[in-house]
């Protein structure tokens, strides 16, 4: 087993609009609006089950600016918490994450803050 794949009550994730809806030569690989993909994740978020978070927070950020001063694409963050231990690989699944974007968190305090 890889030292990723231990187990963890608490993960951190991100999911970005662009990367989902575009193909890395920027065409439009799935036809839906912003509003439309935030009402998906959500679907997709309070739909994760065996198990359930014990608690799920997110939230949606459309204004963020890179160090080059664009303005980011729409992404959501958030925190998962399960009452027992689950490996990282079967959670990644279930939030549809890549794994740079998704890391078992070491502070809840810390990671909802981010938020």
């Amino acid at each position: 087993m890889s030292g990723k794949n231990k187990r963890s009550r608490l993960f951190f994730g991100m999911r970005n609009y662009k990367f989902e809806t575009h193909d890395t030569d920027g065409n439009i690989i799935w036809d839906i609006t912003e509003d439309d993909w935030k009402n998906e994740i959500k679907k997709q978020f309070e739909a994760v089950s065996e198990p359930q978070p014990t608690e799920l927070t997110y939230i949606f950020h459309d204004k963020d600016i890179d160090t080059d001063g664009e303005k980011k694409a729409l992404h959501v963050h958030f925190v998962a918490r399960f009452e027992n231990a689950i490996y990282y690989d079967t959670t990644i699944e279930k939030f549809k994450c890549e794994s740079r974007n998704f890391e078992k968190a070491r502070s809840e305090t810390s990671a909802l803050l981010y938020l």
